[in-house]
């Protein structure tokens, strides 16, 4: 393992640690070639199982047992992630296996397409935060260690099944499933980085190396801060400090500090400032480069939506929330704002019934949220808007 010499930045903070390209080739190629040795002998388990069968027909049943069984060891190392997470506490935000989403919301979880791009690079994932009045990187660790170890706990469970098994289908099933079980607790337990991924084996080294500093690292502060609103913390509570850092290092993570100044403004009803965050956000937009631009498209639209959302409070213009387009993908991920934008538009041209029917739908949505301050805030919104329409004359 080799690690880059620390330098002083012009904020005071120290290099990211970085890992040797030619250990990462290294380890690349070694779990290339273990990947390589599981899959074939899967493929061979699997082509035997379907032997019966000829032609087309065993081909078929063939590739769809092995990538029904390829499926089933991603799902294990994705629950392992996710008892790692559970196990220390941390809010889960959503849980990936292939192409299906699974995002918790008030009561269980629900489904949801992901993105085919996205598909490609990574075939699953767990995302969680931590409590952000603890440090995290215990956090991380156990929720890292928790996909390797499941698949190896899997593997050596079906390794001692097999000890007491007569020669069958059932026990050349076991010895495919073993195998990529295998494979996924080597090839993500080795720490190397790909194209679009690090794995858990070489995040948990990263996690040596965080900044000593918890408290001036923007990466770290976004988290807690992410924690914060999770629990129930509205933008307008979150510490000052935290927040300063976020507009000190706005290079590192762009509109985040746009964002929560944003959403302050509309906790408090402080509805004429949006002039100057809309400035901010325009200045940083400037400066993000096209792919940077395109990453953040979504983010992009959503504040674009609320920035009309606060015009149209402050000059009771319903023009600014009609003219909101938002994209189906954002209609399912923040199902309450659409709504919200209807309701305001509805009662400030005096229709009544329609603003409280929408009304209605972006409550439900809202409440649905794990988000605390999400719930906390849109509850809010609804009390100023509801202010504002009871003042305007209903439409004949």
């Amino acid at each position: 393992m080799d690690a880059a010499d620390e330098k002083p930045t012009d904020q005071g903070a120290t290099a990211p640690w970085s890992w040797s390209p030619r250990l990462n080739r290294v380890m690349e190629a070694l779990a290339a070639a273990l990947a390589a040795l599981s899959v074939l002998g899967a493929a061979l388990a699997c082509s035997s199982i379907v032997e019966p069968l000829s032609g087309f027909w065993a081909l078929s049943a063939g590739v769809l047992l092995f990538m029904a069984l390829t499926y089933l060891a991603l799902a294990v190392h994705e629950f392992g992630h996710y008892l790692g997470a559970r196990l220390r506490r941390m809010i889960l935000l959503a849980v990936a296996i292939g192409p299906v989403e699974f995002y918790p919301v008030v009561g269980g979880w629900r489904p949801r397409p992901r993105e085919r791009r996205h598909v490609r690079e990574v075939g699953g994932y767990v995302v969680a935060f931590p409590d952000p009045d603890r440090p995290p990187r215990g956090d991380f660790a156990v929720m890292l260690l928790g996909g390797p170890l499941a698949n190896l706990v899997l593997t050596l469970s079906l390794a001692a099944l097999l000890a007491t098994m007569e020669a069958s289908h059932w026990q050349l099933l076991c010895i495919a499933l073993a195998l990529l079980n295998f494979a996924g607790f080597a090839c993500n337990l080795l720490p190397y980085q790909t194209k679009s991924l690090a794995t858990d084996g070489l995040q948990l080294l990263r996690l040596r190396h965080w900044p000593s500093d918890m408290h001036t690292d923007p990466w770290l502060v976004w988290m807690r801060l992410m924690g914060r609103s999770l629990r129930g913390v509205t933008a307008d509570e979150l510490p000052e400090h935290e927040m300063r850092v976020l507009a000190e290092r706005a290079d590192a993570l762009p509109l985040q500090d746009e964002w929560f100044q944003l959403k302050a403004l509309q906790n408090r009803g402080d509805w004429r400032r949006v002039d100057e965050v809309e400035r901010a956000l325009n200045r940083s937009v400037a400066a993000l480069d096209e792919a940077s631009l395109a990453s953040m498209s979504s983010v992009l639209l959503l504040m674009r939506a609320e920035i009309a959302f606060c015009r149209s409070m402050a000059s009771g213009d319903a023009g600014h929330v009609e003219a909101v387009g938002l994209t189906p993908a954002l209609r399912r991920d923040v199902p309450y704002l659409m709504p919200r934008l209807q309701a305001l538009a509805a009662g400030l041209r005096g229709d009544v019934e329609r603003s409280a029917a929408a009304m209605e739908r972006s409550c439900v949505g809202a409440e649905t949220s794990i988000d605390v301050a999400t719930r906390r805030c849109e509850a809010r919104l609804r009390g100023y808007m509801r202010a504002i329409i009871e003042q305007r004359p209903a439409a004949s």
